[in-house]
């Protein structure tokens, strides 16, 4: 009977595990897409929700009993979720803001409770590794076919694209552009298979930090590092400065972090943390100046149109509304994932705020911005107070700590997208009590 009960918990422990790598990828596989001259072109979202919950589902009922034993390791994150939903309910349209946190919330939920208990979460992150990085890879792959092959359209929708072949329905990449106006230098940058260059170059980015992390956890396959070439190549030719920011700050704290140095590490994470109340005072003592207009013309007569490159553009005027929105919501906001309803659409503007901490803040308060910093940050406190953190938690801290200077600038996790199931993925692999970081075994990568 006991070697019946072992291989029936064997079973069931692989079951859980395949459907989490099935989960995930389907979160990242699902958003992708191509660019026609009638627009972006990616699978339904009704199908990628329903295969997220199949999935997820499937992989609850796999190892149920695993499952809601490690619920209160992702504490912070189900208190979020609650409060998250309360806010819901005193939103101004309710039933949008309902809508919209299922989407996010339950297939991300049980994306991290699989990921808490998967019995096997280290062979697990390199599946899911191998996953980013061969959609990176084929998205590259995609960008340069077009680029040697492609015919060059310029369309309403989209400023320019390369599709094959000549037909308004032809598979293509958008190319955005990046400019320093006073150097005349101007930039294309391909799309790939994400809606915009700065999704290309985030897939690439977060490719790159989970192939250094394999590397890290099994130097005997050294030959994994010949792929950081065409990622590397993929990161630049987007010219995401979010990516950038995101890969810099990933390296520093990681690195910080393996040294043991505990000051300089926590000086990072505070720096980061703190980005939006950064952002608040410079905006307020002027600093960044004014914002870049859109399509603004070479010889305009400001460091913005000269060196668009390097400025905010129009998003220090979203922010700008933002922040004096604050004093409306700050207490219990506005409802999770209304902000565009209740502070832009108002004033006639179709737009995010292009920062999630202060997107949270505005749609959750106070409390909702202090429970998401908890989420965020727990795994990343952990490590820093571990005598002896392995190499795998340190790295799972890291790329936290970059996420969140990225999404200072951009909204992207705790919205319908595939980086915020990522997120989901990563919150619960921290909190996994089967990864011991100082043994192989079952938990080592292979």
């Amino acid at each position: 009977m006991r070697f019946s009960l072992t291989s029936d918990q064997a079973i069931r422990h692989q079951m859980a595990s395949t459907a989490l790598l099935l989960a995930v990828a389907t979160s990242q596989i699902g958003f992708l897409g191509y660019h026609t001259s009638t627009g972006f072109q990616t699978m339904p979202i009704g199908l990628v929700i329903g295969t997220l919950m199949v999935t997820g589902l499937l992989g609850f009922l796999a190892d149920y009993r695993a499952f809601i034993a490690n619920l209160p390791r992702l504490l912070p994150l189900l208190l979020f979720a609650v409060w998250a939903a309360i806010t819901c309910l005193q939103a101004e349209d309710a039933s949008t803001a309902l809508r919209r946190y299922a989407m996010v919330f339950l297939p991300g939920l049980l994306i991290a409770g699989l990921a808490s208990s998967d019995a096997f979460p280290a062979r697990t992150f390199a599946k899911v590794a191998w996953v980013l990085i061969g959609i990176s890879l084929a998205s590259l792959a995609f960008s340069l076919l077009c680029s040697i092959i492609g015919i060059r359209i310029r369309t309403d929708n989209i400023d320019i694209i390369w599709a094959l072949w000549d037909d308004p329905h032809a598979p293509g990449v958008a190319l955005g552009s990046r400019q320093i106006h006073a150097l005349l230098i101007k930039f294309m940058r391909p799309s790939g298979f994400s809606s915009n260059p700065n999704g290309a170059g985030l897939l690439a980015a977060l490719s790159i930090a989970f192939l250094i992390l394999m590397y890290i956890l099994d130097r005997r396959r050294g030959k994994m590092l010949l792929w950081l070439a065409p990622l590397s190549y993929g990161l630049l030719i987007t010219i995401s400065r979010g990516a950038l920011l995101f890969i810099v700050t990933f390296i520093a704290t990681y690195a910080l972090m393996r040294m043991r140095a505990k000051k300089l590490s926590a000086g990072i994470i505070i720096l980061a943390a703190l980005l939006p109340a950064g952002l608040l005072a410079a905006m307020q003592l002027s600093i960044l100046g004014t914002p870049l207009p859109r399509g603004a013309p070479p010889d305009v007569s400001s460091a913005a149109a000269l060196y668009e490159a390097f400025h905010l553009t129009e998003r220090l005027e979203v922010w700008r509304i933002a922040y004096d929105a604050l004093s409306d919501y700050w207490i219990t906001g506005a409802g999770f994932g209304m902000v565009q309803e209740s502070v832009y659409a108002p004033l006639g503007l179709a737009t995010a705020a292009h920062s999630i901490p202060l997107s949270i803040l505005l749609e959750t308060g106070l409390i909702g911005f202090i429970l998401m910093l908890a989420v965020w940050f727990s795994p990343v406190i952990s490590v820093l107070r571990n005598a002896a953190p392995g190499a795998l938690h340190i790295g799972i801290a890291a790329i936290l700590v970059g996420l969140y200077a990225h999404q200072s600038f951009d909204s992207s996790i705790f919205r319908f997208h595939p980086l915020h199931f990522m997120f989901c993925y990563l919150i619960g692999l921290a909190a996994n009590p089967a990864l011991d970081f100082r043994q192989t075994g079952p938990s080592h990568v292979s």
